[in-house]
């Protein structure tokens, strides 16, 4: 089975793939999540509305043509051009990225790191970090699922290993969850390693 490429979540916004849209959806919010921490003083409200607003333009302009997938590659069409679009995910963040600007001018306020726009979390003097940081959500996000919960679980809701076997309703031993969650980790820090050196990201 081949593995999901960007163009099945174009394809499935078209189709109603509840599935496959549920996929998107999780790899975006994850995506978003690891942008969301370089901004210390985004309020949760803020966040939310930030993350809802861009999905939705994203499902527009999917709906509308203004994205569209053709022989399993994606493109965008602007100002009468089509571009190839590489990486959906790296799309979705430059339309968050839009939304927060528009946010920030609404309600009168700076990034706490900056006094102007050009110095945002993910802007082109910082490619290669906001590069980095999709490539460990998207290889997070290509994990098989029970790897994914693990990881997610210990690194991001601060959970220890009882823990994560209680809320796994102890399906297996301590010593086999510590010996999954290690091989998870390490298949994720080879796949991260190798897509940075393929990327010239290292």
């Amino acid at each position: 089975m081949r593995p999901v490429r960007d163009s099945d979540y174009v394809a499935a916004v078209r189709s109603g793939d509840r599935k496959m849209l549920m996929d998107m959806y999780e790899r975006l919010r994850a995506c978003f999540n690891a942008w969301k921490r370089l901004c210390r003083d985004m309020a949760e409200e803020d966040a939310s509305d930030v993350f809802q607003d861009s999905f939705v333009i994203l499902w527009e302009n999917i709906e509308h043509g203004a994205l569209y997938s053709e022989d399993g590659q994606v493109y965008a069409c602007r100002a009468g051009k089509r571009y190839d679009v590489q990486d959906l995910s790296a799309y979705f963040m430059r339309i968050v990225k839009n939304k927060y600007r528009e946010m920030l001018r609404r309600n009168g306020k700076l990034p706490i790191f900056a006094a102007d726009e050009d110095n945002m979390p993910d802007t082109s003097a910082d490619d290669v970090s906001a590069s980095r940081h999709l490539v460990v959500c998207n290889s997070i996000m290509d994990l098989p699922a029970r790897c994914r919960q693990i990881l997610t679980m210990f690194y991001y809701d601060g959970m220890d290993l009882d823990e994560i076997l209680e809320a796994l309703g102890h399906d297996g031993s301590y010593n086999g969850l510590k010996t999954r969650k290690h091989k998870c980790m390490q298949s994720l820090k080879d796949r991260v390693t190798w897509l940075f050196r393929e990327l010239g990201l290292d």
